[in-house]
């Protein structure tokens, strides 16, 4: 298979996929958006569905670059391997998704999350500290060196057997959850419903994966959350 390197253009493949990633993308935001800023959840369902909108608002641009590679495919299959490998993603985030939402309503239910769904001072500060040095542990290298070479894994493992994206969304998805879990938990010290923190982990975790020297910045974000935390616990 030759996969389409020059930039788009009007024909381009890749323009749909994106335009309707980044339409999903701005109307997750929307949602959170109407949802209400810092709005408690009053069912275990409400968090879970509420904590599926995030993660798509969150991680959906992350995964562009895979699903830009796909859509230049065969015509007849491509969209199909664009849906297949969707659907493994999503469906792999929304386990992740499922144990956040079991985590945030017993917080609430212990009242260890504040009157702006955030967790008080000490056991925020361990979330950063913990998610500060996850930032530098081998897991993390190993899964962000995944998801920064999308076209070397596709490549490597192109099949031309009806439905092998399926299997491959499921793949990268567990190798992005595997690079974000901790990240992601940081909105549980700062607020699960604060769209500020949200935008800026969400940038955080698009740019470590997208810029040359994203593994760098990986180490520049532990730090700065373990200094965070540590600052958080000296100030009680």
């Amino acid at each position: 298979m030759t996969v389409a390197l020059e930039p788009p253009t009007a024909r381009d493949p890749r323009l749909p996929v994106v335009a309707m990633a980044l339409a999903l993308t701005i109307a997750a935001w929307t949602v959170l958006g109407l949802a209400g800023h810092q709005t408690p959840h009053t069912s275990f369902l409400a968090a879970f569905a509420m904590w599926n909108v995030m993660m798509v608002a969150m991680m959906l641009p992350s995964a562009l670059p895979w699903l830009a590679i796909l859509s230049t495919g065969k015509p007849g299959s491509a969209r199909l391997d664009v849906a297949l490998f969707a659907i493994g993603y999503f469906a792999v985030w929304a386990l992740y998704c499922l144990a956040a939402a079991a985590a945030q309503i017993a917080l609430q239910e212990r009242v260890w999350l504040s009157s702006t769904l955030a967790l008080t001072a000490w056991p925020g500060a361990l979330v950063l500290i913990g998610a500060g040095f996850f930032q530098f542990s081998p897991l993390k290298a190993a899964c962000l060196r995944h998801c920064r070479s999308p076209l070397g894994y596709l490549l490597t493992h192109w099949q031309e057997r009806p439905g092998w994206t399926l299997r491959v969304g499921a793949t990268h998805s567990v190798y992005c959850v595997g690079c974000c879990w901790a990240l992601m938990a940081v909105v549980f010290a700062v607020g699960v419903m604060n769209l500020g923190w949200m935008a800026v982990v969400t940038l955080l975790l698009c740019l470590e994966q997208w810029l040359p020297d994203g593994a760098k910045m990986s180490y520049a974000t532990g730090a700065g959350l373990v200094g965070w935390g540590l600052a958080r616990l000296t100030i009680g």
